[in-house]
């Protein structure tokens, strides 16, 4: 908050949750691109992911190609076939199915499923629920706006991810159900109003909300040593990354002639950089806790806070499947559409590698330059996805069983892990690389 930096001290501000539908939040980056809203120098950080989902990706749902059905819709095509069904006539069921499109709201119960995945990204990577493209991080650094002097405004965001999940258990990110925020679902069964069917409906809610939920990510910061003011200097300089739970660890730099860059740096240059890349997977989770930490804190203290389960590493670690890096090219004018600049995936690295009992190697490293950044002659920014081999996850691919049939999470069955296969992951901070002569 501005008084607090006017008033000498150092604060930075944190923007999350920005792709959330369930709050109806509406984010849309290209508004705060002003000499009056935007101040990078306290905006320097974005959380990517968290037990809400990841608000990274890009969707433009109004391309074809990209699965989508808004839930008007499919309250319009349940209200048509039921009326149909019930014996109406062509006209009066196409008036009601006119009506519920309006409405998003049909005149019979129903069911989680039968609202199956409409209003939600059905290609994204654990999205949150109902999920808002125009506020994602893509969408973020695609854009650019103009100050009163007629100067660019960019936002140059460090990724982290985070839990979020309200109840002080910092980190508690395995894959456990009760680490996830799916039990504050049960608060839409409460009285919370919602556009869906009228029985029932705060049920409906809820197990479609509770399918949206995780256990949570994580930052991880390149500091010098574990003291607040080393981390903290780390999080200005935007040093950091976030991974959706697994302690996975990334590096991610870049070199000129004339400078070397981390992660959340900025260059200049004519020519591409030649970014380099290393990666390791995280450490595989043993369940519940220790010897050593029960015998630290007591099996009381661990069982009531910790619900039995601590950060438990095992002497493996989880393969890495590749690199997926994504290439942004901020607008050159505010009329610019922005789907055709963020390219995601740009590239991907395969791992080749394998480890002696055959597994992936949970190991990566990888150089790239970008051969076509000169001839395009304007600014790019770089990060890096490191994707794992697939693993158990809770919501994994949010409203499926473990076969990818539709099934929303229950609500009346929390011992339910509601576990599917997905590939864990990390973000790297961005590397801003922008078009002109070098400075030595």
């Amino acid at each position: 908050r501005p008084e607090y930096r006017d008033a000498g001290y150092d604060v930075t501000v944190i923007p999350h949750g920005t792709s959330w539908g369930m709050a109806k939040l509406g984010t849309d980056w290209s508004i705060q691109l002003n000499g009056q809203q935007h101040d990078p120098n306290l905006q320097r950080i974005i959380e990517v992911y968290s037990g809400h989902g990841n608000s990274e990706e890009y969707r433009d749902f109004s391309d074809p190609d990209i699965p989508y059905q808004s839930c008007g819709d499919r309250a319009a095509q349940m209200q048509m076939a039921w009326c149909l069904g019930s014996g109406g006539s062509r006209d009066s069921c196409q008036a009601d199915a006119d009506q519920a499109r309006t409405d998003v709201q049909v005149s019979f119960p129903t069911t989680a499923k039968d609202w199956g995945l409409c209003n939600q990204c059905q290609d994204c990577y654990q999205p949150a629920e109902r999920y808002q493209p125009a506020g994602s991080v893509q969408s973020a650094l695609a854009r650019t706006g103009i100050d009163g002097n007629g100067n660019p405004l960019r936002y140059q965001f460090g990724f982290i991810a985070a839990t979020d999940d309200h109840v002080s258990r910092p980190a508690s990110v395995k894959e456990v159900r009760a680490f996830s925020d799916s039990s504050a679902a049960l608060a839409f069964q409460g009285g919370v109003e919602t556009p869906f069917a009228p029985d029932e409906r705060n049920r409906v809610e809820a197990e479609r909300v509770a399918s949206y939920f995780y256990p949570g990510g994580l930052v991880a910061i390149h500091a010098e040593r574990r003291t607040r003011d080393s981390l903290w200097q780390a999080l200005k300089r935007r040093e950091v990354h976030g991974t959706s739970g697994p302690r996975i660890e990334l590096w991610f730099n870049a070199r000129t002639d004339a400078a070397n860059a981390t992660m959340g740096s900025r260059l200049t240059t004519t020519t591409s950089p030649e970014f380099t890349i290393e990666a390791w997977g995280g450490p595989t989770e043993l369940a519940g806790c220790n010897a050593a930490t029960r015998q630290r804190w007591g099996d009381e203290l661990i069982d009531q806070v910790c619900l039995g389960e601590c950060y438990n590493p095992g002497d493996r670690r989880t393969g890495i499947e590749r690199f997926e890096i994504v290439r942004i090219r901020p607008q050159q004018h505010q009329s610019e559409t922005i789907a055709p600049l963020i390219e995601d995936p740009w590239k991907v690295i395969e791992n080749t590698r394998t480890t002696p009992d055959g597994r992936r190697s949970p190991n990566l490293t990888a150089t790239f330059t970008d051969p076509e950044f000169a001839g395009l002659g304007r600014d790019a920014t770089y990060y890096v996805r490191v994707i794992q081999e697939p693993t158990e996850s809770v919501n994994g691919i949010p409203m499926r069983n473990a076969d990818g049939q539709l099934r929303p999470c229950p609500m009346d069955d929390l011992d339910d892990q509601c576990l599917t296969m997905a590939r864990e992951r990390a973000w790297s901070s961005p590397i801003y690389v922008d078009y002109g002569p070098s400075s030595q």
